[in-house]
């Protein structure tokens, strides 16, 4: 009897320590949402840098009396730069959203919900 009480803690204590298929699939859930969440704020960042220097280039062209060719191809460049630049911050900015949004609302516990880890740049 003693040997069975033994067995029956030993079993009841492994399947309470180790954790089951469920909570390492919603823990990786988690994770992966995290560092989705993150790596698009850090995106945000840089981009918001980004369009910091190339407005201060827009304006050091727009400045000058007598612009050159070069000087206008290159704002026209700055120009385009800045409107890409500012596409891809509202791209980062909403797919930070989202995974706040899915951080939030428990979407991980939710059967089936597993993402995959972010992707490269696109």
């Amino acid at each position: 009897m003693l040997i069975l009480v033994f067995f029956l803690g030993g079993v009841s204590w492994i399947y309470g320590y180790f954790a089951t298929k469920e909570q390492v699939r919603v823990l990786r859930c988690l994770l992966n949402t995290n560092v989705e969440f993150v790596s698009y704020q850090i995106q945000s960042k840089l981009l918001l840098d980004q369009m910091h220097q190339i407005d201060a280039e827009r304006i050091r062209l727009t400045a000058l009396d007598r612009p050159s060719l070069e000087d206008k191809l290159n704002l026209h460049q700055r120009d385009v730069d800045y409107e890409l630049s500012k596409a891809n911050l509202a791209r980062a900015d909403q797919r930070t959203q989202d995974a706040l949004h899915r951080l939030q609302t428990n979407q991980c516990e939710e059967v089936g919900q597993a993402p995959e880890a972010p992707k490269a740049k696109e």
